[in-house]
């Protein structure tokens, strides 16, 4: 996931350009872009989507598509392609071993907090964390 957010893309910047024209708070701006245009598709088989890819998929669908790690790794190259600090975080929400969501959390010059970015839930929700796992791009 990674790999894919750090990759330059062009079709990102675009679209990082576009959400800073339209908002002077870049990070509430990709969260209300995203929320607008994100369908949340759950998958059978763990999969990881390029945001190239989504963004091409989306001419086609009208929207974003995928699960949490797809739109977490999209927001994180958004960010990225922006020169904003970003970070993915995957966390355990029970002792079970495995991690069972992931999203994306930015920090904005001169915050001293990480802001979450995560369409996958409402706005207010507060996801348990037994365990979490930070990323840094």
């Amino acid at each position: 996931m990674r790999n894919l957010a750090l990759r330059p893309s062009l079709p990102v910047v675009r679209l990082a350009h576009d959400i800073a024209g339209y908002s002077v708070d870049f990070i509430g701006g990709l969260d209300s872009w995203l929320r607008r245009n994100f369908r949340y598709r759950d998958e059978f088989e763990e999969i990881v989507r390029t945001p190239e890819f989504m963004l091409l998929d989306m001419q086609h669908a009208g929207m974003l598509e995928g699960d949490c790690d797809d739109v977490a790794t999209f927001a994180a190259s958004v960010l990225h392609n922006a020169g904003i600090p970003a970070r993915l975080v995957a966390v355990r929400t029970t002792p079970d071993p495995n991690f069972d969501h992931v999203f994306t959390e930015a920090l904005l010059e001169g915050d001293t907090y990480f802001t979450r970015i995560d369409p996958t839930v409402s706005s207010e929700t507060r996801v348990p964390e037994f365990e979490r796992m930070e990323i840094w791009l």
